[in-house]
């Protein structure tokens, strides 16, 4: 909506009531453009940390750094820190021979050893399978001339509404 100072003039010596609807219509638009450049803004704004945008539509933008400049890195100040500690007896002791110097290439193989350095890894153990096997108790029983064996217990039974059967076993 361009206007020439011509028609601004003529608008200006019209009638209130077209004054007002005129400047009603230039207040409406002026809303309507200023939502449009808010949603811009918001488009633009985006990125892959605050969207579902890939990483690769971020562009060449870098994301700006959250340390403060000249900040030390590493624990906060009067943190207690801890590391692993060697251990007396270790659960398995490699021994890397050594048999040819490294500088001269001469046979160590018969020189006698005058020492060793240590290191220690500490490998977290791989999972494995823990089997239990269960056995139930079976015996003759002498006066009734049968066999008697206890039943194995069912795998979440409730322990408080066990059968009386169950207690004493059964006769097969």
């Amino acid at each position: 909506m361009k206007l020439t100072p011509e028609q601004i003039m003529e608008i200006s010596k019209g009638d209130p009531v077209d004054i007002a609807a005129f400047i009603t219509a230039l207040l409406e638009r002026i809303d309507s453009l200023e939502n449009r450049v808010k949603e811009l803004e918001r488009q633009l704004n985006q990125n892959s940390q605050n969207s579902s945008k890939p990483p690769s539509s971020d562009g060449f933008r870098k994301p700006t750094n959250l340390r403060k400049a000249g900040g030390k890195k590493g624990a906060p100040k009067g943190h207690k820190g801890s590391t692993l500690q060697m251990v007396k007896l270790p659960d398995t002791i490699v021994t890397h021979p050594l048999l040819r110097c490294s500088h001269c290439n001469s046979s160590l193989e018969k020189v006698p050893r005058e020492g060793h350095e240590r290191r220690q890894v500490f490998d977290l153990p791989q999972p494995r399978f823990v089997v239990t096997e269960h056995r139930t108790e079976k015996n003759a029983v002498p006066i009734a001339s049968r066999w008697c064996k206890q039943p194995f217990l069912p795998r979440f039974a409730d322990l408080f509404s066990l059968d009386r059967d169950w207690l004493l076993g059964r006769c097969i």
